[in-house]
């Protein structure tokens, strides 16, 4: 039986949205990690988009690990899917009454 679904997410589609959606698009880690300091802004989005499951969208988040824009180790990888801590004005105004 043929898959029917309208809103199937191909690996395709994918990999096109995130290289739409980065500022950067590379290959692998290495690569995004070889992005030159001078090139690099907080908040920046890369797409690495051929290395296994390090494939993904990342930002530059300031002082994730240090205040310094040429550390690796201050890229997170975005998480599709996944929940967000709102506000707590945001959680009161959304809560149901009782």
């Amino acid at each position: 039986m043929a898959d029917t679904n309208p809103y199937k997410v191909t690996q395709y589609d994918l990999l096109r949205t995130l290289r739409e959606r980065a500022d950067i698009t590379v290959e692998t880690i290495e690569q995004r990690n070889a992005i030159k300091t001078f090139v690099r802004k907080w908040g920046m989005l890369v797409a690495v988009f051929n290395d296994g499951e390090n494939t993904g969208l990342y930002e530059l988040a300031y002082n994730l690990n240090s205040t310094t824009i040429g550390d690796n180790a201050n890229w997170q990888k975005i998480e599709f899917g996944s929940t967000f801590d709102l506000p707590a004005t945001i959680h009161s105004a959304t809560e149901k009454e009782e």
